[in-house]
């Protein structure tokens, strides 16, 4: 039997990005992934709690990775819920879920970037053929990766464990510029775009369909 995802990401603590969120939770999903940024540098206050509280009470199992421009504070308050899944393989409904949250580092030198070493050595040993893999930063070389000017923000790294582990998809946020889907070898990466645009995305089992919401 198949089942639909929402994929939210980059809601950046605007409460714009909560009443988004509401009515997306009204498709009633079976699962929500949550990409990253929820808040900006951590705030504003009590934020976190309205939105994981509105999940909760949709009913909806969520599983989250922090963003770059999530505060240290963010990643310990999610792991304290249980929420948190970055460095961590979680199976629902037959399928893997991998997190790998923050960012690459990047030119931006935002609040938490992982090195492509640290990338590698957290994610690779999570993923499978069976396997999504959660991430707020896209993979390096997709049209994702790129916000303009010369500067990208994707992973060398998440883009190697994708091309030698062949999963199942990536679900992404991370660069507010753009969304869509495209594949990495055998592999559907869904860029979501930022919640706090009003906007996410729908993600089907098993079929892989993914459409995109505003």
């Amino acid at each position: 039997m198949g089942f639909g995802i929402l994929c939210i990401a980059d809601a950046h603590g605007r409460e714009a990005a909560l009443a988004a969120l509401e009515k997306f939770l009204g498709r009633k999903p079976d699962l929500a992934l949550v990409a990253g940024d929820v808040t900006h540098r951590g705030g504003p206050p009590g934020f976190l709690e309205k939105f994981f509280g509105a999940i909760e009470k949709a009913g909806v199992p969520v599983l989250a990775v922090h963003g770059n421009m999530d505060s240290p504070q963010v990643r310990e308050w999610l792991a304290a819920k249980g929420l948190e899944l970055h460095g961590k393989r979680v199976s629902f409904k037959g399928i893997d879920f991998a997190g790998l949250g923050g960012g690459a580092v990047s030119p931006l030198h935002t609040l938490i970037e992982y090195s492509e070493e640290e990338i590698a050595r957290v994610l690779a040993p999570l993923v499978g053929p069976n396997t999504i893999i959660l991430s707020h930063a896209p993979p390096w070389g997709t049209k994702a990766d790129d916000i303009g000017e010369g500067i990208h923000v994707g992973s060398v790294a998440l883009r190697k464990i994708i091309e030698e582990r062949r999963p199942l998809a990536v679900v992404c946020g991370h660069a507010h510029e753009t969304q869509g889907t495209e594949m990495v070898g055998k592999t559907l990466v869904v860029k979501v775009p930022p919640l706090m645009h009003g906007k996410a995305a729908w993600l089907e089992l098993p079929s892989l369909e993914a459409v995109f919401l505003e």
